[in-house]
């Protein structure tokens, strides 16, 4: 402005601030402002930094005060005094729409789209999570409520804990990332965005320690969840961040607000409208969010992997000897393969291989600034602390998958070593697209064939009260057999009784009078005397009595559950080891004889060769233990598979992670990701080729033993795609641009 034009009015209250900016993908955003004067912007909504005179040192390596005048020093809060806006004057804090205006127009900050759907789909998981917490059961239609089963073990309890954990830090972070923003919404709304929280927390430790019974877990989560937000509270924000704290301090000469405004604590990380803006590329709130939900990803496919081998798992024979004849194919070796799959169950191994891992990035990385950032040394060590967790734990999930399968490997040697391996052979009724299948269901699929042995079993029971001249049997031998598929028949049995006994409304009197007096059955008694006293009326009365009979019956359900299913478990417990037991007395008294009378050639075949006709009692004998086997292995493969797809999830979370946000050292975080998707790749790849050749697996599946088709090299690359192009669409800013085109317009939508 020329001098002498200037409005009569006019004067300069200042130059200019010097802003220390961020490139992003959409501009330029400010990360703090820069003076030599203590300044504070009118709504606190930009942070500002003074250039203070350094204090002489006496080291000589330092340079004197006259070569380097002033540093970094956030301004000093002696005087707790605010310089109230426009806006501040007309608005008295409680965010009504009339108000906070001036002269210009309103100039109150608005939450961006990006923002609003990460909060409200972070609540749609707090509720689902919920949900499908209190309302698991074995007995559930769908596979997520079947998932959350209450399993009253503590590791299966503590996996839920961990996901619950993560969905927490989740939304605690999107929430301190609306900074000031949120506060000027009033303090209604502050309290309705942050009650969602609360609220699961309390959900999350009633379900652990009163309907899990793990009271233990439920106080770890509870201490754990609380600590984590009084860390992002120390890390997100300083006194001066709070309105209440403004409104109560402000103009304020008190020692104790005084006190308060110096505590900083953690707090380094400066907020502004950057960090609000998730998909500029510069907000330091996306990493966390895309850590968390790698956490909640493993959670989400542990559970599918626990639930087989909990109480439900298919047993083996219990059998030591003799121990040429059980070796390596007993339920001992099975319990072993169950310790090495189990999510929580680190074995000795695994946990070497990870110290090694460790120490050697201790011995590459920088110790004061393993990931550096512009955030402050607090956020830089809780990012890599997360990281390192998640990193450990995809490798962990990798090392598994490899044990899991030396292990598997070994009983499927053991029955490669029987004559039985000509039965597998035979199962051609048995389908196998589910093992591969990522969205296919692995209870569905164990039970499956649980039921095709049942029936084998039922059917062997009909042969073995005529007499096959082809596969003659003793009569004690016959005798003894059907004492043991009755027990199994009885035992399945009880199963069934147990079942209906959940699923009749009435149930046992004595087990509801005792369900009655827990806090559920008073519930249930409240809801019923409010049904029931309802008088008729209007639709909304209706509409109320019909929600409370609603209430009345899921309660009544829980309770019949909470008696019923645990006895229940241990039914399908019974049931399990009875056919096992069955299926080992049904080698030993009938199958072994006749293999060791066995005329037939072992590997030579010949059109020229007579082949002998089998009997119906030794193909119905040898297939009710192959579906035994059968059932184990599937469980184990399903198991493996879920441990596929939690790495390859976990993998894609953590790369998106690393490049949402321009870390540093940036070459060393891109040589980290192709490092852990080739260690991924070679896991999955041996486990892969190991499956498609070994003998037994090639007999059910119908493929050649030892070689490696087209059906292995497909499986092999719809495993590897979505990984390979994660890591390619964070190395080439193309496919990344192209990417963001697809959700602007829905972001775009919201506004």
């Amino acid at each position: 402005m020329w001098r002498g034009y200037e409005p009569k009015d006019y004067f300069c209250y200042g130059r200019p601030l010097v802003w220390l900016m961020m490139l992003s993908q959409d501009g330029y955003w400010p990360v703090v402002g820069l003076s030599d004067e203590d300044l504070k912007t009118f709504d606190r909504n930009e942070p500002i930094l003074q250039f203070t005179p350094q204090h002489p040192s006496t080291s000589p390596n330092v340079m004197s005060q006259s070569n380097s005048k002033y540093v970094l020093s956030a301004p000093p809060d002696d005087n707790l005094e605010i310089v109230p806006s426009n806006r501040e004057q007309t608005d008295t804090g409680q965010g009504q729409n009339n108000k906070g205006k001036d002269p210009n127009g309103d100039t109150r900050l608005r939450l961006p789209p990006a923002w609003k759907i990460s909060y409200c789909f972070a609540v749609f998981l707090l509720v689902l999570h919920m949900y499908l917490s209190l309302n698991g059961s074995i007995l559930a239609d769908s596979e997520p409520r079947a998932q959350f089963a209450r399993i009253n073990t503590w590791r299966d309890v503590t996996v839920i804990a961990l996901g619950a954990l993560a969905l927490a830090t989740a939304f605690v972070t999107i929430m301190f990332s609306g900074g000031p923003v949120i506060g000027e919404l009033g303090l209604i709304s502050w309290i309705c965005l942050w009650l969602p929280l609360p609220v699961f927390v309390a959900v999350t430790t009633f379900d652990l320690s009163r309907l899990r019974s793990q009271r233990y877990v439920a106080g770890v989560f509870a201490c754990v969840t609380l600590a984590m937000f009084v860390i992002e509270t120390l890390v997100w924000l300083s006194p001066r961040d709070y309105t209440v704290f403004w409104w109560l301090c402000a103009g304020s000469d008190s020692r104790t607000c005084q006190w308060i405004a110096q505590r900083d604590f953690l707090h380094s990380a400066f907020w502004s409208t950057r960090l609000l803006h998730f998909t500029s590329g510069v907000s330091p709130v996306l990493p966390i969010l895309f850590l968390a939900a790698a956490g909640y990803w493993w959670m989400w496919q542990s559970l599918r992997g626990v639930t087989l081998v909990d109480k439900r798992r298919p047993r083996l024979p219990e059998r030591n000897d003799p121990v040429g004849r059980w070796y390596r194919i007993n339920d001992h070796e099975a319990a072993k393969l169950r310790n090495t799959a189990h999510p929580l169950v680190f074995k000795l191994s695994v946990v070497i291989v990870l110290i090694i891992v460790g120490l050697f990035l201790v011995t590459v990385l920088d110790l004061h600034h393993p990931v550096q950032t512009v955030e402050g040394w607090a956020y830089d060590w809780i990012y890599t602390i997360l990281l390192s967790l998640m990193i450990g734990t995809l490798l962990g999930i990798l090392l598994k998958l490899v044990f899991t399968w030396l292990k598997c490997a070994q009983i499927l040697a053991g029955l490669d070593r029987l004559p039985l391996r000509d039965e597998f052979s035979r199962m051609k009724q048995l389908s196998w697209h589910s093992l591969w299948n990522p969205g296919g269901s692995t209870l569905r699929a164990t039970y499956k064939v649980l039921l095709r042995g049942i029936d084998c079993l039922g059917r062997l029971k009909c042969v073995l009260r005529t007499v096959d001249d082809k596969a003659p049997v003793e009569l004690d031998v016959r005798v003894c057999i059907q004492i043991k598929i009755q027990d199994a028949m009885d035992k399945l049995k009880a199963a069934t009784d147990e079942y209906k006994n959940v699923l009749e409304p009435v149930g046992n009197d004595d087990a509801k009078k005792e369900a009655g007096k827990s806090l559920v059955g008073k519930m249930a008694e409240w809801f019923r005397n409010r049904a029931t006293n309802s008088s008729s009326g209007n639709r909304l009365v209706e509409l109320k009595r019909k929600l409370c009979w609603h209430v009345v019956d899921s309660l009544e359900r829980h309770m019949r559950e909470t008696v019923h299913l645990p006895n229940m478990m241990e039914k399908v417990e019974d049931l399990q080891k009875a056919m096992a037991d069955a299926a080992a007395e049904i080698v030993e008294r009938m199958l072994e004889p006749w293999w060791l009378c066995e005329k037939a050639p072992v590997v030579s075949k010949d059109a020229r060769l007579k082949k002998e006709e089998m009997s119906l009692t030794r193909i119905l004998a040898e297939e009710f233990v192959a579906l035994v086997y059968v059932n184990f292995l599937i469980t184990v493969l399903l198991r493996m598979r879920t441990m596929v797809m939690a790495a390859i999830g976990m993998y894609v979370f953590i790369v998106l992670s690393m490049n949402v946000y321009p870390f540093e050292p940036h070459a060393a975080l891109q040589t980290l990701a192709v490092v852990l998707l080739a260690a991924m790749g070679v896991a999955v790849a041996f486990v892969y080729a190991q499956m498609h050749r070994d003998p037994i697996l090639s007999r059910l599946t119908s493929t050649t033993s030892g070689e490696l088709g087209w059906d292995f090299w497909l499986k092999l690359a719809s495993a590897g795609a979505i990984p390979v192009f994660s890591l390619l669409a964070v190395q080439f800013p193309e496919i990344n641009r192209f990417l963001f085109s697809w959700l602007e317009p829905a972001l775009q939508a919201v506004k």
